[in-house]
Parts: structure tokens; C-alpha cells; sequence
């Protein structure tokens, strides 16, 4: 359920103004982030110009890593699905991750939590080079 907080987060947020932590936040808790998280808001990566309803779903799997179950609904109405990991690579930044939903991933952190609510309801998460994406639980 989307918590009202996350609602007026996105009535409110210009994503263009917002200053973004490259470094994420500090005591990122992982265990917090695990189950559903529904976008709310995006740049509309490439990867999702023709879906909708974006959701993804965070498992753990050990200590530094958490599976990924990301899906959205396309125009024609099949549903689209990529699996992959989550990887904490610096346990000093653990907001930074390294996902990977394809055997080609390139760099470092491509995943950055940069804020979160007090009840992890909601989230703002960055990749390098691209605007911010707000989701909620």
C-alpha cells in the first residue's frame, strides 16, 4: 500500500530541483527495503518506455545481496519481467548498490538509495547519470 507520505511526495517533488546524494544515505538498513516497492515516479528509462505499473520485488539472499524481481505491464498487456541481484559492493556506502538484471553491467554503484522515509515507505533511488526514481510501498 502506498502510504499518503509518498503521495504528497509526489505532488510536491520537481525532480529536476532535487540535489542528489551520489553517496546515498547513511544507514541504509536492507532488511527494510526488503518486499514490493511500486514506482511512482520516473525519468522513463529506455528499458520501460513501453510499460506501466512498475513494481520490484526485493528478497535477500545473504549478508551484501538482495534478489531482484522487476516487472511492468506493456501497451499490449503482457507483462514484462527482468530477475537479477542487488549487491552491496561498500559496506561504508551500503545505499550504494550494484544491480544487475543482465550479464552486462558496466562500473561501479549503479543504484543509489539517496532518501528513504522514516518507515521506509517510500524512496528516492538515482543512477548515476540519470534523474531520480520515487517509489513506494
Amino acid at each position: 500500500m502506498i502510504r499518503s507520505s509518498a503521495a504528497i511526495l509526489l505532488t510536491s517533488l520537481s525532480l529536476p530541483a532535487l540535489a542528489v546524494n551520489l553517496d546515498g544515505i547513511q544507514d541504509f538498513r536492507p532488511n527494510d527495503y526488503l518486499g514490493t516497492w511500486y514506482q511512482i515516479q520516473t525519468t522513463n528509462p529506455f528499458f520501460q518506455r513501453d510499460c506501466k505499473c512498475a513494481k520490484a520485488e526485493y528478497a535477500r539472499i545473504d549478508e551484501t545481496t538482495l534478489s531482484v524481481v522487476n516487472t511492468c505491464v506493456r501497451e499490449n498487456g503482457q507483462i514484462r519481467t527482468a530477475k537479477g541481484t542487488a549487491k552491496i559492493t561498500n559496506p561504508a556506502k551500503s545505499a550504494q548498490l550494484l544491480v544487475k538484471l543482465s550479464p552486462f553491467v558496466f562500473g561501479g554503484p549503479n543504484y543509489i538509495v539517496t532518501e528513504v522515509g522514516t518507515d521506509y515507505e517510500y524512496s528516492v533511488v538515482v543512477s548515476p547519470g540519470n534523474l531520480p526514481i520515487v517509489t513506494g510501498k
